[in-house]
């Protein structure tokens, strides 16, 4: 007999980013866009939080315990990030809920008109419930292919800085 009431919450902390995340944000994501954005939080100068989304050609992972990160220079969290060198990036992958706290945050220069910064993974957290799935979290819908020929090319200049 199945136990509809379980509601057992699985959860893990690992320094690095498991197999799937890294996968998810090291560009092979672009091949099959799924329309998957993430949220970036950073925290203002007076400690109220703000979040950004985020397409995964935003976002670029070049190994396991480090992120890359573009964002339009005109982007609250630019100044956000420049200040606390901080930030915590989540979102939905293989079922599992994760929150990626970053640290170290740090200008690595300017790209495609972006403003790029890289970070390291301080922690990876995930969650899931034995009782359901997550199939997805926020999701957008493309509208034509000039955008994915863009992220290529913005995740193309982040890989060269």
């Amino acid at each position: 007999m199945t136990d509809t009431h379980n509601s057992t919450l699985f959860k893990d902390r690992s320094p690095l980013l498991p197999d799937a995340i890294y996968a998810l944000f090291n560009a092979a994501c672009l091949e099959t866009p799924d329309g998957n954005a993430f949220s970036l939080v950073t925290v203002d100068e007076e400690g109220r939080p703000h979040t950004s989304l985020l397409s995964a050609g935003e976002l670029w992972a070049p190994d396991a315990s480090s992120m890359r990160i573009a964002l339009w220079p005109s982007a609250r969290a630019v100044a956000h990030l420049a200040r606390s060198h901080r930030a915590a990036l989540s979102g939905v992958c293989a079922d599992t809920f994760f929150q990626i706290q970053l640290d170290h945050v740090d200008v690595l220069g300017t790209a495609q008109g972006l403003q790029c910064f890289t970070a390291k993974v301080e922690y990876v957290e995930t969650q899931r419930v034995a009782y359901a799935r997550l199939q997805n979290g926020i999701v957008f819908v493309l509208e034509g292919d000039a955008v994915l020929v863009r992220w290529r090319a913005q995740l193309a200049a982040l890989k060269s800085l």
